[in-house]
């Protein structure tokens, strides 16, 4: 049993968080990305997924979905599976975040991480820079 990430997106965002991400740490392994497409059925586009997590029944999936009420969202929520995880609002930090863990990590602690690493991931930056300023002056 191991652990998978999968992305799913509108569009080729989730390719191309994978390529970035990559860029920063290495080829991704056992990161799976899927993309609704324009003029894609939905249910198509679940059936994907599906596919992929009955292909692998013993491990355990983190689905990071770009948008929260989305139709890949949505896809992936009636996708009724124990063994499937789902956290929207990826973004970059998230994703290389999770990657880190993704094999030492039990998928309940990497959905945490996943939340948490959104939650922390946005910053004020000249609020921030200013702080650090104020405290090497």
């Amino acid at each position: 049993m191991s652990n998978q990430l999968i992305i799913c997106t509108h569009g080729e965002f989730g390719k191309e968080m994978i390529r970035s991400a990559e860029m920063i740490v290495g080829k991704l392994e056992g990161v799976y990305s899927f993309s609704l497409k324009m003029g894609m059925q939905p249910m198509d586009f679940r059936q994907q997924v599906v596919d992929l997590i009955e292909a692998l029944p013993e491990d355990q999936f983190l689905c990071l979905v770009d948008l929260f009420g989305g139709t890949p969202c949505n896809m992936v929520t009636s996708i009724n599976k124990e063994n499937l995880e789902i956290v929207s609002g990826l973004n970059l930090a998230m994703l290389i975040e999770t990657y880190s863990l993704l094999q030492t990590t039990s998928i309940q602690a990497l959905k945490d991480i996943a939340i948490q690493t959104l939650l922390n991931s946005g910053v004020d930056v000249r609020a921030k820079f200013k702080e650090i300023k104020s405290r090497k002056g």
